[in-house]
């Protein structure tokens, strides 16, 4: 049993998630073609769920506060969300909304200059409700936000044909309501495997599951709207059990993929973009491998440094009240 609270499966995972959205939205100008590569992002928001349960759900309870909570999250993802947004504004125009942190009022779509963005948004804005709201919901409570936002959530899915919906002002509703589901089925789990004390183990059963990640996404069933809710339902959240279950027997490959995850995520947006109207297959080709180093050497020499010194700094702690003492 490993019970150190890295997973190297889960980080291959998002490794592998993230390069399948960096193909889908080459489109055309991708020898691969990954037309579910949306769905990658219900997989990061069920992640998401999980990992930062696992995180802070004990330091909520011990008396962390939001305010510190909000900084420990935005330490994490704020380094690397600047560096893209500056890539991405500085090849579309310049707006400072997207730099604190807000759509862009301006435009159909809620961060035009990194479309990809929007997630991110969403994700932390659920983080926060969690920060508020976790303590006071247990069991019953999570089994009714599920079963609520999955069931509003598979109405909208079949009716647009697809999940393919929340980077535009349209629908961005439908994405706020994809995060709480997953991210809420993400809680859950870690609740679940706490109860059960579910043991990990090493095992190469774990390579297999970056592979069917690969063949979720990639299938392309004429039942567009079906299979994404088979996909969020039950064959994501199915991988990310495995995953907690099923230890990498070697994890530095994990790790590095883990790593590179999020920068590559952040970078990729707006040189795909460019890709589509002006490159070739070729160069889209040579573009993957260049983001691919550029995540690794922002990951090294950038996001790991500054997060660093970010997490010396001191945050408040919440007092307790004298009615205690």
């Amino acid at each position: 049993m490993d019970n150190s609270t890295r997973f190297a499966t889960l980080d291959a995972l998002r490794g592998v998630a993230a390069m399948l959205v960096m193909v889908f939205h080459a489109h055309e100008r991708s020898p691969v073609q990954v037309p579910g590569g949306y769905l990658a992002v219900d997989l990061f928001f069920a992640l998401s769920g999980f990992v930062i349960a696992l995180a802070y759900e004990k330091r909520l309870a011990e008396g962390m506060g939001l305010l510190r909570f909000a900084g420990k999250r935005l330490q994490r993802v704020y380094p690397m969300y600047l560096a893209g947004m500056l890539l991405g504004c500085a090849i579309y125009g310049w707006s400072l909304a997207p730099f604190a942190m807000l759509p862009d009022f301006t435009s159909d779509k809620l961060l035009p200059a990194n479309v990809p963005m929007w997630s991110l948004l969403t994700e932390l804005a659920v983080n926060l409700a969690f920060a508020a709201l976790a303590l006071r919901l247990g069991w019953r409570g999570l089994a009714l936000l599920l079963a609520a936002s999955g069931a509003w959530l598979a109405s909208i899915v079949l009716d647009a044909g697809g999940a393919d919906l929340g980077a535009f002002w349209d629908d961005a509703g439908v994405g706020l309501l994809r995060t709480v589901f997953s991210f809420t089925l993400g809680v859950a789990f870690h609740r679940l495997r706490a109860r059960l004390r579910a043991a990990r183990r090493r095992t190469r059963l774990a390579w297999l599951l970056l592979p069917a990640l690969a063949a979720v996404l990639i299938a392309a069933p004429a039942q567009r709207g079906w299979w994404d809710l088979a996909c969020i339902f039950i064959l994501l959240p199915a991988l990310l059990w495995l995953g907690t279950r099923w230890e990498l027997p070697w994890a530095k490959p994990g790790k590095w993929l883990g790593d590179i995850s999020f920068p590559l995520y952040c970078l990729h947006g707006p040189i795909v973009l460019i890709l589509l109207r002006y490159g070739t297959m070729q160069e889209t080709l040579v573009a993957f491998v260049g983001l691919i180093a550029a995540a690794w050497a922002l990951d090294r020499w950038i996001d790991r440094p500054l997060r660093a010194r970010l997490a010396a700094i001191r945050w408040p702690r919440r007092r307790r009240g004298r009615a205690l003492a």
